[in-house]
């Protein structure tokens, strides 16, 4: 870090016959101390190590995290419930039935709700969490 502070204060010094220079090392001697910040306030934070099966992920789903694009209707539940053609007579199945095609059967698909998704991964997260 001292090195890029050195090169920035060598930077924004300048010399005689630099001047058509200035500008651009003045810009770069800003950069520098800009980075030089962004590493010293990472070298501040403790040493955090992400274990082998854990990433770091956001502890709520938003809109503006992206996730409610990425997430809304992935998650389906299925249902199979009896078809309205067996509820009166189990022994004639009816092979036109337009529901079941004569199976007896019908899948019932649910998309889960952004609600429902939001409040599963708060539980998760907060639950799974590593403490530090």
């Amino acid at each position: 870090m001292s090195n890029a502070i050195e090169l920035a204060q060598y930077l924004e010094a300048g010399r005689p016959g630099e001047l058509e220079l200035l500008g651009y090392l003045s810009d770069a001697a800003k950069e520098l101390r800009r980075l030089a910040a962004v590493e010293a306030e990472l070298t501040a934070l403790p040493g955090q190590v992400v274990p082998s099966g854990y990433g770091i992920l956001p502890l709520a789903l938003t809109a503006g995290n992206g996730a409610k694009y990425l997430l809304s209707g992935e998650f389906k539940e299925i249902y199979e419930d009896a078809c309205e053609c067996q509820a009166f007579d189990d022994e004639d199945s009816d092979d036109e039935c337009e529901m079941c095609g004569g199976y007896g059967e019908v899948q019932i698909v649910r998309v889960i709700s952004w609600s429902n998704i939001k409040a599963i991964w708060a539980m998760a997260a907060s639950n799974l969490e590593i403490k530090s």
